[in-house]
């Protein structure tokens, strides 16, 4: 499975991203984890792939070229970032552990375009007994 991780960049929990992507794996193999070069949780779930020798498709953002140049493509510049991640990467899912502006834009297009989400809104308590 081809998972795109996504948060906005003020999140630092790596252990919430070492313990999903771990539980994820041993369900369904992860193949491959897509993320932003930014800081958060893309780039952690980055830091697991390369742990478990898993590749890590690395997307920069505000550099040259296409991807992410605010300069050239103005207010549309971060639609065009997450459709150009979508179509280049092919995930089978987005993996979202925020639910700011941009991840939330990033979920509806995915959503759109057919790619199944998974929003982490809140660590689960593991104190919690059903």
């Amino acid at each position: 499975m081809r998972i795109l991780v996504t948060s906005s960049k003020d999140f630092i929990d790596v252990g919430w991203v070492d313990e999903t992507l771990d539980s994820m794996h041993a369900k369904v193999p992860i193949t491959a984890i897509i993320a932003t070069d930014n800081p958060g949780a893309g780039k952690l779930a980055g830091l697991w792939a390369k742990r478990n020798n898993l590749p890590a498709l690395v997307f920069p953002v505000q550099r040259n070229g296409l991807f992410a140049n605010l300069h050239i493509h103005g207010s549309n510049a971060v639609l065009q970032q997450h459709m150009q991640m979508l179509e280049e990467s092919n995930p089978n899912l987005i993996l979202a552990f925020s639910d700011d502006r941009r991840t939330a834009a990033l979920m509806s297009l995915a959503k759109k375009v057919g790619v199944n989400v998974k929003e982490m809104s809140s660590k689960p308590d593991k104190n919690f007994q059903e």
